[in-house]
């Protein structure tokens, strides 16, 4: 029979540590990765259908047809259309494999990310999180901004979550952004 190995000191509680912090990034990494997958699914199906609009009115039935003045409303509803397309063609520019490839890379034990919100129109990335304290975040924030896809990391709020947790709210520009024309 094998003896068992039973630790109780500071190396077993911080393998425990090490083990649920490995675990949480694990979570939160198959959290974006789902989101990622969902938001290029649902991209996808509005690009489809943008394109079988533009098989319809690129047939040769409406190629011969009779052009006519068009109503207000139509104009106003192929102008939204062209803006959906727009934002769905921005959407999916996006450079998600290599942005979250990088805030993966600056991850650390002491963070776990709760969300990562995209605002396209403005280059930037939002994160949400908990620290286990002000030099885990400050570390995090500091390792982020290091990265070479992004142009600056700021936090934007913090506070105290129950016991030493702490909450907070960052802003990535991703560098790519920074060459496009706003």
């Amino acid at each position: 029979m094998k003896p068992l190995k039973i630790g109780f000191g500071a190396a077993a509680k911080h393998a425990r540590r090490t083990q649920a912090a490995a675990g949480a990034s694990f979570v939160a990494a198959a959290g974006v990765l789902a989101f990622a997958l969902s938001q290029g699914a649902d991209l996808q199906r509005q690009v489809d259908d943008v394109h079988a609009s533009v098989e319809a009115l690129t047939s040769p039935d409406t190629a011969r047809a009779v052009p006519r003045a068009m109503s207000a409303s139509e104009a106003r509803a192929r102008a939204e259309r062209v803006a959906s397309v727009n934002a769905a063609v921005m959407r999916l520019n996006l450079p998600w494999p290599d942005m979250l490839d990088q805030i993966e890379q600056a991850g650390t034990p002491q963070v776990s990310l709760v969300a990562i919100e995209p605002d396209v129109h403005r280059g930037v990335v939002r994160l949400v999180g908990e620290a286990s304290g002000p030099d885990g975040m400050v570390d995090y924030v500091s390792r982020l901004a290091a990265r070479p896809a992004f142009a600056s990391a700021v936090i934007l709020k913090h506070r105290a979550a129950g016991g030493r947790a702490l909450e907070f709210t960052l802003e990535l520009a991703w560098r790519e952004a920074e060459k496009e024309p706003r």
